[in-house]
């Protein structure tokens, strides 16, 4: 049995999603069955590791047909804001698998969604006919690298998983992994659902949120990933001078833990340095003092651990807490 199914997509105008759903692409565009389907993802697995100038996807949908045999065109969206400048979407490294088989026939189309001052929001899509037999699984990857969207001050990256609502019943399990290095600072992540997603730490710079047995709010659920441009000095420190820009003598970093859970194993070092070189603490270490330096660091012959404050003390004890929790 042939279908062709239209999702709709009410997508931030800022944001780059991609996903595997079922779609007719066209100038005129019907529902057709969109109720009918049997074919349930039982498990979703989104890799997603962070790089200077690009990140990198890796997905894997586990789909089971619970009825008659279905083809579908599949289409993955991937969506990204540019400034317009750019003559599109900058997809390198783009493979995509249908039982572990690479695909070597699929079609693309890309248009523009929005325009907005010097920037321009754009879709492209890579469509795959694919034939689901009945009562089998069928396993569907994708993989490619591209540059962030960048919107003003912010850039980050992102996935939709939202049009996992399109298919029956519910998402079996959805389990995804994020991956930088030091030299990535995120400020934060969203995932844009009541679902509630368990977070762990799966490792120095690996990051894991899973859920199971849910139903997406709406087509537009989306995960968003914001990285920094900026340093751990720029957004911890907070200063023009040492004296004037200092915080963490009246505000508790608990308070507000998601903030700095993103953070590896040496950045979270790094910011428990920054209150030691705040009171003047003489680095052995080359590389702190180097670094502190920059900052206007200066060393005093006279510092003492009892130099810090109450609000101090409880800050570094929690950041050398949540450096030990770190696998």
């Amino acid at each position: 049995m042939r279908k062709y199914i239209f999702l709709m997509f009410f997508l931030s105008s800022m944001n780059l999603f991609p996903n595997d759903s079922r779609t007719l692409l066209g100038s005129t565009v019907e529902i057709i069955d969109s109720e009918n389907t049997n074919i349930v993802m039982r498990n979703e697995v989104i890799n997603i590791s962070l790089y200077q100038e690009y990140y990198e996807v890796d997905v894997t949908i586990n789909f089971y047909n619970e009825g008659t045999t279905e083809t579908v065109l599949l289409g993955f969206p991937i969506m990204s804001r540019v400034q317009t400048f750019d003559t599109g979407i900058e997809i390198t490294d783009f493979r995509t698998y249908i039982n572990g088989t690479i695909v070597s026939e699929y079609s693309t189309r890309e248009e523009t969604v929005e325009e907005y001052r010097n920037y321009v929001t754009v879709k492209k899509w890579y469509l795959r006919e694919v034939t689901f037999p009945e009562n089998e699984h069928t396993v569907s990857r994708v993989m490619y690298r591209m540059p962030y969207s960048h919107g003003g001050f912010i850039t980050f990256a992102g996935y939709i998983y939202g049009t996992g609502k399109s298919w029956k019943g519910n998402i079996g399990k959805m389990e995804v992994n994020i991956h930088h290095n030091d030299d990535i600072l995120i400020n934060h992540i969203n995932i844009s659902s009541n679902t509630f997603f368990n977070f762990s730490w799966e490792g120095n710079g690996r990051y894991r949120y899973t859920s199971e047995n849910f139903q997406p709010e709406s087509l537009s659920d989306e995960i968003e990933i914001f990285v920094d441009q900026i340093d751990l000095a720029h957004r911890y420190n907070q200063f023009d001078d040492w004296a004037g820009g200092w915080i963490w003598d009246r505000y508790l970093l608990y308070d507000n833990e998601t903030d700095i859970r993103h953070l590896t194993r040496n950045q979270v070092r790094l910011f428990i340095n920054y209150f030691y070189a705040h009171h003047g603490y003489e680095f052995k270490n080359p590389f702190y003092r180097d670094y502190f330096i920059r900052y206007g660091y200066k060393i005093n012959p006279n510092f003492s651990v009892n130099d810090f404050n109450e609000y101090e003390q409880k800050n570094i004890a929690f950041l050398l807490k949540m450096e030990s929790m770190i696998p």
